[in-house]
């Protein structure tokens, strides 16, 4: 009768897992972050406008935040510290423009450790020489 009352429990105990496992992957923010692409892409098409639109969102929010994952193991420095280093590193987009290199200059002044990464997109919108 006990051993009944076990495996009852272990059962019930599985079920309360498995679903408690769905919510963890369906509650990840690129999950998320897909799913309401997809229904604002669907119902609202207007919000984006074209299908590169769309595109680009998926890859922007929700793919490039999955690569920090991988990423984690190839950066030396991020895998020695781990979960210590996420509120220390801090990516800039855009540094080599006006506001940018200001938030890095600032960013370098007051910061005591941690890592900055800068990243851009080195078009010739406007003069490569002034990016430079």
């Amino acid at each position: 009768m006990e051993s009944g009352m076990k495996s009852e429990k272990e059962a019930s105990r599985s079920i309360v897992d498995s679903f408690a496992r769905i919510i963890r992957i369906i509650s990840i923010p690129p999950v998320m972050v897909t799913a309401l692409i997809i229904i604002l892409s669907v119902f609202r098409f207007s919000v984006f406008g074209e299908l590169c639109q769309v595109l680009l969102a998926e890859i922007f929010l929700a793919v490039f935040p999955l690569l920090a994952y991988p990423l984690a193991y190839v950066v030396k420095p991020l895998r020695k510290k781990g979960r210590d280093l996420n509120h220390k590193t801090i990516l800039v987009t855009g540094s080599p423009g006006f506001i940018g290199a200001n938030l890095v200059l600032r960013l370098l002044r007051e910061m005591t450790g941690g890592m900055i990464i800068s990243f851009d997109n080195m078009n010739d919108y406007y003069d490569p020489q002034l990016k430079e």
